[in-house]
């Protein structure tokens, strides 16, 4: 379909979706990755740095075919997700969050949206407690305690930003969206706070995180910049999540 002069491909029956992730040639990933990077405010010179092939022997994640940092980042997030010690990592955060916070006391403390509650039960939307213990959990395991310090409602923010999403991939003009507007700059602004952190006061982080700002920081992108890089892992906490409990299981 064409709309508004952009072109955009509809994928019809659910059997086609392997055929397109595995279509390189005529469905770009890096093409996708780079329009959303441009979107959400990268500058063109750190988007140029993030999709520039690296040489193969450079220190850090290893690269034995000289792909791009662009490239390199979906798969040093994969490794995280990896059955192993890093996985592991996530699913020990992710169930001492849950063990923590699926308390009474906890629940009644923590949860604005509360529709009923008593001395003994509480009783709450599902799907907007689901996404919310979800998102927290999901901050707490990749980035430590620390980022829920600098902004202790960051995930609602996020929530409202991944609900609105879809304005971001069509491009909806400003005046149509304030609302995903302010939900994603507020979750940069902290994000950002959070890289400008020194690592010593920064706990409790997955290996990803650090890994991620080392590799960025050498190809010389700032804290705006791996603020935004940072969002891709949000949009990845319901899918790590699910993968985590079902290694777990």
């Amino acid at each position: 379909l064409t709309i508004a002069g952009t072109k955009t491909y509809v994928i019809t029956k659910s059997e086609h979706v392997g055929q397109v992730y595995r279509n390189a040639q005529t469905l770009s990933y890096e093409e996708f990755v780079q329009m959303m990077m441009h979107i959400l405010g990268n500058s063109a010179d750190s988007v140029r740095a993030m999709f520039t092939p690296l040489p193969r022997d450079k220190k850090g994640f290893p690269n034995p075919h000289g792909k791009s940092m662009g490239i390199l980042f979906r798969e040093m997030h994969i490794h995280q997700l990896f059955p192993g010690e890093n996985l592991d990592f996530l699913e020990n955060r992710f169930y001492e969050y849950f063990d923590k916070n699926l308390r009474l006391d906890r629940l009644k403390a923590q949860c604005s949206y509360v529709m009923r509650k008593s001395p003994e039960s509480i009783e709450l939307p599902l799907t907007q407690w689901c996404s919310d213990y979800l998102v927290r959990g999901g901050q707490d395991a990749y980035f430590g305690p620390r980022l829920a310090a600098i902004d202790g409602d960051l995930t609602d923010a996020f929530i409202v930003f991944d609900e609105l999403s879809y304005q971001v991939i069509y491009q909806y003009p400003r005046l149509l969206a304030r609302e995903m507007l302010a939900s994603r700059d507020r979750l940069l602004t902290g994000l950002e706070n959070y890289m400008r952190l020194s690592r010593k006061e920064r706990t409790g982080d997955a290996w990803f995180i650090g890994a991620m700002e080392d590799e960025l920081a050498a190809i010389g992108m700032n804290a705006k910049d791996m603020a935004i890089a940072s969002m891709t892992i949000y949009w990845a906490y319901d899918n790590s999540a699910l993968i985590i409990m079902h290694y777990a299981d």
